[in-house]
């Protein structure tokens, strides 16, 4: 299991295109379970419903947690997109 904790750099948190991106990178691991968590409470990283559902504003810690196979890889993904700001340069 890996967890890293990660800040929201995007002026508008995660909203759904952010949360989508998020869904998508972890989606890539069936075998891998992968959750997000804010102060707000947790959610499974492939529920897009559920990562709204954490109303996660601007410059919000988060951790990401991987558990299962390719957990290193969809950690340094997760990274890379919080990194790019989701691909969206907010």
């Amino acid at each position: 299991m890996i967890d890293v904790k990660l800040t929201v750099e995007n002026v508008n948190g995660i909203h759904a295109r952010p949360a989508a991106e998020i869904v998508k990178v972890a989606s890539e691991y069936p075998n891998c379970e992968v959750k997000i968590e804010a102060k707000s409470g947790k959610s499974d990283a492939k529920s897009i419903m559920g990562i709204l559902m954490l109303k996660i504003l601007h410059k919000t810690s988060v951790s990401i947690t991987a558990n299962g196979e390719g957990e290193e890889e969809v950690i340094a993904n997760m990274k890379t997109l919080f990194e790019n700001k989701f691909g969206f340069g907010e």
